[in-house]
């Protein structure tokens, strides 16, 4: 029964995989993001990858929006949230699509990035929709760490087993100089907040820097992805009860696509590598 189990999540990865790489593969700006995400208890890929369409002012944002609308259509999405996605075609930098590649029951979700002329501030929205048609609302909000003023008020919305980790984060002078962070909020409560890595460095250069964070068998547990460049840390919020540390891996895919969760996995570390260069350029960064 084991064996049939494991073939039938095989086979289901690879159709959703298969049936989303139909409407999207090929489209221009086409990035993939997958995460890795640590308990108390285990290190593991979180089964459901985001597919990012868009890219800020580009005339070809069109087309890739309509696509991820017949995806959506596809997938059954709620007509509420189809109605919602028009409103915001016209104004969004990217749009993505995530849903599980283990379980269709589970709940998909789309999300919006855009800039929102109200707040003078980039925003993100994702709607999710449940089997049985419920929706949730999660809202992202993006603050620089040079407005210094909220980093006190941070810190007291991180998990308390990462305030150490949130100390040696903030005294890091390429991400407090150069990035930033977000705030996930669900019912206006803040979820989890992610800290932006725009360079992608290595997982290893990470976790040396921060070594004091992890136990010798996390150490371990992270080998098999030590070089794999990520984008961003997710930490829990302060009311989670379960404290979950998450890495977000991020990059544009182009000359395949991949036909099950690992090979995604590796077309993104590969991808993130061949780019890692042009991103320092563009951010007028040296190698640390």
């Amino acid at each position: 029964m084991e064996q049939e189990s494991l073939i039938d999540t095989t086979l289901f990865e690879q159709n959703a995989l298969k049936k989303v790489g139909e409407y999207l593969y090929g489209l221009p700006h086409l990035r993939i993001e997958w995460s890795l995400e640590l308990s108390k208890v285990s290190l593991l890929p979180r089964s459901k990858p985001i597919f990012w369409l868009g890219q800020q002012g580009s005339q070809s944002n069109r087309l890739g929006f309509e696509k991820l609308d017949q995806l959506l259509v596809e997938l059954a999405c709620p007509e509420v949230i189809l109605e919602l996605k028009k409103r915001y075609d016209q104004c969004a930098f990217y749009q993505g699509l995530s849903l599980s590649l283990t379980d269709n029951n589970a709940s998909k979700c789309w999300f919006v990035h855009y800039f929102d002329a109200e707040s003078q501030q980039e925003k993100r929205l994702a709607y999710k929709w449940s089997i049985t048609g419920e929706i949730t609302m999660v809202d992202y909000h993006f603050h620089l760490f040079t407005e210094k003023k909220f980093i006190p008020q941070l810190q007291t919305l991180i998990h308390s087993d990462y305030q150490s980790l949130f100390t040696e984060l903030i005294s890091e002078r390429r991400l407090i100089q150069r990035s930033g962070f977000w705030l996930q909020k669900v019912n206006r409560q803040v979820k989890e907040v992610y800290f932006t890595y725009p360079w992608q460095p290595k997982l290893t250069e990470f976790m040396s820097a921060h070594r004091s964070s992890f136990s010798g068998r996390y150490l371990s547990a992270f080998a098999p992805y030590q070089t794999y460049r990520f984008r961003h840390i997710g930490l829990s919020a302060a009311n989670n009860q379960a404290a979950k540390l998450t890495f977000y891996f991020t990059a544009p895919i182009k000359a395949t696509w991949p036909k099950n969760y690992l090979a995604l996995q590796n077309l993104v570390a590969e991808s993130a590598n061949n780019i890692h260069s042009i991103l320092l350029k563009k951010l007028a960064l040296t190698p640390p």
